[in-house]
């Protein structure tokens, strides 16, 4: 085919997409700006068979929706009870890659007329096709002690095989570029670095709107919001206790409210850790909440609260710098990067800093006003549209196809990020 010719794109969308978290998030973004771009190429989503419905709501008529037939599944510790083999662990991740499928997935991939794949996030499959792949984040490298040893050899062959074999790897960082270069041994020259924004949170409800919906949550405006999937990493508990220390040894009491999908034991330790430190009457915790719920609760929110201590994005900065929130983060991994000047840094790791950093902001609203200011300025920068316009480059040159002025531009900036 002529290298300026269409160019067919299969992207997987092996997740639920009605799922809460950062990387479902990220393909539904992606997938909802696709769909409202012209379309230059032809776009096809691999589904589970069972959200294939799903998809088919969310891609409209832009994108063929198709039931990917062969299984891809997160990993499993082979074995209760005690370590994985090595053995073990390469049988597992030869069965998730299917590299005994691999000529099974291409000839599925042809018949569909696909020229390329991307992978918009860790898991991806063999295939002789040029593809685009995004590890996303090396979470497991920084801070091995959250995964078993089994864990953290399959993610690491997993996302060295997808880096090796990829066409183009894509970062959301430049933070994040820089750690895959390091430890996956990419070229610099072959990460693009894609800002992109939420579209979470989008809904303009009414001021009368957001009291209801605040009133049937049990919320009073003015909160510390903190929405995060209950992981360990998310660093709920030493927000807890600087809360407490707040209240205890400052006398400033600030009613703070969670949300985010449950996942226990962790879900069970926060909310023990709520209840020895007294803090029942000051922190709600939501668990999921729903598009509209969301909207209006960053909207009456005071500021955003982000102590994770890793993040490959963190979408929640991004929303709330959206909805010009100020925000309070840790200086992890990325955050300085996308916080920028709208926020104020603290070390997630400290206690102290954490309880410092809130108590600053509480005594000096000059500042909030300053921080409300630059986010909004700030968030320019995290563009769906723009992101959307740099995938069609990366594609396009990722499959070895010509490229507009436009696209040269796009497909250079991403690349010298």
């Amino acid at each position: 085919m002529a290298p300026g010719g269409p160019l067919s794109v299969a992207i997987n969308a092996s997740l639920d997409p009605y799922a809460a978290g950062g990387v479902q998030a990220n393909l539904n973004g992606l997938i909802r700006t696709l769909r409202q771009r012209p379309a230059s190429s032809a776009m096809t989503l691999l589904a589970a068979p069972v959200t294939t419905e799903s998809w088919k709501e969310i891609g409209g008529d832009v994108f063929s929706v198709v039931p990917w037939p062969f299984p891809l599944a997160w990993y499993r510790e082979p074995m209760q009870g005690r370590s994985p083999t090595l053995a073990e662990m390469l049988r597992a991740l030869r069965h998730r890659l299917g590299r005994t499928s691999l000529k099974q997935h291409d000839d599925f991939l042809r018949r569909l007329g696909v020229d390329l794949v991307h992978f918009p996030h860790q898991l991806h499959f063999q295939t002789g096709l040029p593809f685009v792949y995004e590890p996303w984040d090396l979470q497991h490298v920084h801070l091995p002690g959250f995964f078993s040893e089994g864990e953290r050899l399959w993610r690491d062959r997993l996302y060295r095989d997808g880096c090796r074999r990829a066409r183009l790897v894509v970062a959301a960082t430049a933070w994040s570029k820089a750690d895959f270069v390091r430890y996956m041994g990419v070229p610099a020259s072959k990460v693009a670095v894609v800002y992109r924004g939420s579209l979470n949170a989008s809904m303009r409800l009414a001021p009368r709107q957001r009291d209801a919906v605040l009133a049937r949550l049990g919320v009073q405006p003015g909160f510390a919001f903190y929405p995060a999937t209950a992981f360990p990493h998310k660093n709920h508990l030493r927000l807890l206790y600087a809360l407490a220390k707040l209240r205890d040894e400052h006398g400033i009491v600030l009613p703070t409210v969670f949300s985010g999908r449950r996942l226990d034991p962790f879900s069970r330790e926060i909310e023990a850790t709520i209840a020895r430190l007294h803090l029942d009457d000051q922190v709600r915790v939501l668990g999921e909440v729903t598009e509209e719920e969301l909207s209006a609760l960053y909207h009456e929110a005071r500021l955003l609260v982000f102590p994770s201590l890793f993040e490959g994005l963190g979408l929640p900065v991004v929303e709330a710098m959206q909805h010009g929130l100020p925000v309070l983060a840790a200086d992890a991994a990325c955050l300085p990067e996308v916080v920028g000047d709208a926020g104020m840094l603290f070390d997630g790791a400290d206690v102290e800093a954490i309880t410092a950093a809130l108590r600053r902001f509480l005594a000096e609203p000059r500042h909030a006003d300053a921080m409300r200011a630059a986010a909004g300025r700030r968030a320019q920068e995290f563009s769906w549209e723009r992101a959307a316009a740099t995938y069609a480059a990366c594609y396009r040159h990722a499959a070895g196809r010509r490229l507009t002025e436009a696209q040269e531009a796009l497909l250079e900036e991403a690349l010298s990020r």
